[in-house]
């Protein structure tokens, strides 16, 4: 890549890694915020499902607002409100309140998720080269910073809104220097326009893919809301081995995402859908029939590092054509993925409730023989045209 290019690259890089630390730091704060709130545990269940609400209404305006206004700039300014409501979250004083805090936190996310992803589909079609895994392994590791950085700003006792509020205000400076990065309204063969007639309708394949991504987010849901609890009441590991199964996950994930577009550049992208879901399932099978924790970890990883490559490709696969087809496929099928994993994540607590955790679990195999679908999608991509 030139020079400009590389700018580019790492400037939208620090985007994806922002978001991620963002919501990193929300999360590892939890149990701050909760008390601050007044919060018991139902409340916060309450809580993180209107965030889930917030981003299914995020996701049903994104397109709207992406036709009306440049990618860059929806990106820009809800990452910018995002940011905001860092710092004015822990001034929720009742759990009503970080309802609705949890609620806008949804609706920004959703439309960073979506503006982001098009930035990088722009990306990936001005470099004529693969980009999307890279960029989505900065969210990785930001979530994976923001969850360090929570942690030990907690063992040091720094305040919770004190925190917060740098944090805040060191990612908005850069957020606003390195907007003009962006992809700009118009740039290479791809252009950023504004309203048009209503389109045709989108193939079926955007929709399946948004299905399959639901999937993908469902597999990533066992192994982080559920990893640490499988091990230690089926495998009987100690509490502190249990912590590392979600962070050897996330590590492998964000690994391979920082190789996945040279491996997808080197191998057709079925073939490569194709071993990750076959090493995914292998680190499931080790994770459902391994009697020992080391192993288990191993299992993990491997689930991580299957998993990893998946919606990177298919993103990119099926966003080709003209910007305006580009901007609606990406929003359904993130939308559908997003939406789908607010069903998918009760349904494994659900059937574990009945058939037990050792048993319930088994459903990610399931979810990964759905995925196989995505080799057939991937080896013939389609385009959209706008009439």
């Amino acid at each position: 890549m030139q020079r400009s290019e590389w700018v580019r690259f790492f400037a939208l890089l620090y985007f994806y890694t922002a978001i991620g630390l963002g919501y990193g730091q929300i999360m590892a704060r939890m149990p701050e915020l909760t008390a601050a709130a007044h919060a018991h545990e139902a409340d916060v269940g309450l809580a993180l499902f209107c965030m889930g609400l917030g981003s299914i209404a995020g996701f049903a305006i994104a397109p709207r607002v992406q036709n009306r206004f440049p990618s860059a700039t929806v990106l820009t300014w809800s990452m910018v409100i995002f940011m905001l409501l860092l710092p004015v979250t822990p001034l929720a004083f009742s759990p009503q309140i970080l309802c609705i805090m949890f609620a806008l936190f949804g609706a920004c996310f959703a439309l960073c998720e979506v503006s982001v992803n098009l930035q990088g589909v722009a990306l990936e079609h001005l470099l004529k080269r693969s980009a999307l895994s890279r960029l989505q392994a900065g969210y990785s590791l930001g979530g994976l910073g923001g969850s360090v950085i929570g942690a030990l700003l907690v063992k040091f006792s720094v305040p919770l809104f004190d925190s917060l509020a740098v944090t805040c205000l060191i990612l908005i400076v850069f957020i606003l220097l390195l907007r003009r990065f962006l992809l700009p309204e118009e740039g290479g063969k791809v252009k950023f326009v504004g309203p048009a007639p209503r389109p045709p309708a989108l193939p079926f394949k955007v929709w399946w893919a948004g299905i399959i991504i639901a999937l993908i987010f469902g597999v990533e849901g066992t192994c982080a809301e559920w990893s640490a609890l499988y091990l230690t009441q089926v495998k009987e590991a100690l509490p502190a081995q249990a912590a590392l199964a979600f962070g050897t996950f996330a590590l492998s994930v964000t690994l391979v995402r920082f190789m996945g577009d040279a491996l997808k550049d080197r191998f057709d992208p079925s073939r490569l859908v194709l071993c990750s879901i076959v090493t995914a399932a292998l680190g499931q099978l080790i994770v459902l029939l391994s009697p020992y924790t080391l192993s288990c970890l191993v299992g993990y990883a491997l689930t991580g590092a299957g998993i990893g490559p998946l919606m990177p490709t298919i993103i990119s696969a099926l966003s080709h054509g003209e910007i305006l087809y580009i901007k609606r496929a990406v929003s359904r099928m993130i939308a559908l993925g997003y939406a789908g994993l607010l069903v998918l994540l009760p349904l494994v607590g659900f059937i574990s409730a009945h058939v037990g955790l050792s048993r319930g679990l088994w459903i990610s195999l399931i979810f990964l023989t759905i995925i196989l679908s995505t080799v057939w999608m991937v080896r013939d991509p389609v385009s959209g045209k706008m009439e």
